[in-house]
Order: C-alpha cells, then structure tokens, then sequence
C-alpha cells in the first residue's frame, strides 16, 4: 500500500475594536490518499490501480473576546474535525479485512468527527461578587454508505469460498449520531476572611441510532455433508434507537484564611 497526503494550516487573529473585542480563527485541512496494493485472487496476483480512498478532514477552531466594561467579559468559541472518507473501502468498515469486491460494493462513504460551540460570561456583579457562566454544546457523527446509485440497491454477497470476497452493493446505511450539552454556572463570595463558592453543573447527552443492511453469505458446497449443495445464508443488521441521560449537581464550597 502507499500512501500520500499533505496536511497545511493557518492562523489569524487581533482586535476588531479596540480594547472591546478580539478573534480568533485556525483552519487546517488535512488531505489523504491510501493506495491499495498487494491484493491476491486464487493465489494470483491482481490488478489494483484505480483502488484507492481518500481521507479529508477540515479541522477548524473560532473564538471572539467581547469586552463591554472592563468587569464583563463574554468569549463564543468553536472548533471541529469534520471527516469523510470516499472510495475503495470494502473490508475496512464491515470488520473484514480483505479488500477484495466488486467495484459497487467496494466504493463507500465513511463520514465522522464533530463539532463544538460553547460561550462563556464572567463578570464582577460587585465588590465582593463574581459570576461564571458557560454554555457548550458537542455535536458527533458517525455515517456509511454506499458511493454509487448501485451500491445503494444491490445486496452484498460475501463469498465465503473465495477468501471472503463482496459481491454485488453495500447496502448497509448508518446515520448515528450523538449531542452533549452542558452548562455551569458559579457564583464566588468573598465575606471577610472566607470564599464562598456555589453554583451548579448540569449535562444533557441525546444518543440516535439508525443503521440497517441486509446481507448474504455463500458457503458453496461447505455444508453439503448436511443435505445443502450450495448454501446460501441471509444475514440481517438493524440497530435503531434513541436515548438519553440527565444529570445536574449542586455544589458549595468555604476556604477561609487562618490569621
């Protein structure tokens, strides 16, 4: 196999108004071509030009620092990895390590990585009082399916006789995906000698699951000893479903100074 890839990147940043507000902003793309090679049919050798994937990956940070009063501060902030990979990746997403298939079940579509956003305030409300608040949200994906219009209506036949080679499409489709939200907020008081901290955390994660395939696998004439000249099985996939977790604390907390 060989491999070819470049990965760049810039950064840029300074005040939109002066002494108010700042950005911030990263961008890095990451670029990568996996070429197939040393792949072997009945112990023969075969030919694997054009059986490559490529891997893309937009990797990308933001922030803007708005300063209203020198007391108050608010920052929003986001970055993520965005990635898809798109091509020859029979074995690879289906836990078989032979990429060996024909060409509409091996071309597929591979999308993952995330994206977060999140804003934080935090302000001196007095003399002896400050307050902290944050907001964030993360945002994951996972997806497959097939590259060509074939693939998408064409079961796929692993060939149990001939080193597990995929016949036919990939119709398996999955769209997962999953969200995390989480928000804090802090209050600090300073009451002669002690520090009082108090406030509370509370998460939220959503989980949704919808992946379905229906697949064969031939046995050729492997069970024949028991009644089957040539056995075909059916194998189905479906995982579907969504949940959720909730959870939310209370803390308070006293540090005071021994004189």
């Amino acid at each position: 196999d060989q491999i070819g890839s470049y990965d760049v990147g810039g950064s840029i940043g300074g005040p939109i108004m002066r002494d108010k507000v700042w950005f911030f902003g990263a961008y890095g793309p990451i670029r990568r071509t996996n070429y197939l090679g040393s792949q072997i049919q009945d112990g023969v050798a075969i030919d694997t030009s054009g059986r490559k994937f490529d891997r893309d990956s937009d990797v990308y940070a933001g922030k803007i620092t708005w300063t209203p009063r020198s007391s108050h501060t608010l920052v929003f902030s986001t970055f993520g990895d965005p990635t898809e990979e798109n091509g020859w990746l029979a074995g690879s997403t289906t836990g078989n390590n032979t990429p060996n298939a024909d060409e509409t079940s091996a071309l597929r579509i591979v999308k993952s990585g995330g994206y977060n956003y999140g804003g934080k305030y935090t302000g001196v409300l007095g003399p002896n009082l400050l307050l902290d608040l944050s907001l964030g949200q993360h945002r994951q994906r996972a997806g497959t399916s097939a590259a060509t219009d074939a693939g998408r209506v064409i079961p796929r036949q692993i060939d149990e006789t001939l080193a597990l080679f995929e016949h036919g499409g990939f119709t398996r489709l999955q769209d997962d995906s999953a969200t995390r939200t989480a928000f804090a907020g802090r209050v600090t008081s300073l009451i002669g000698a002690h520090d009082l901290r108090y406030g509370v955390d509370m998460e939220l994660n959503n989980y949704n699951s919808a992946t379905q395939e229906t697949w064969y696998r031939f046995f050729g004439d492997s069970f024949a000893s028991e009644g089957w000249n040539s056995y075909i099985q059916e194998r189905n996939y479906t995982l579907a479903g969504e949940g959720s977790t909730r959870s939310t604390a209370f803390f308070a907390q006293d540090s005071w100074r021994a004189t």
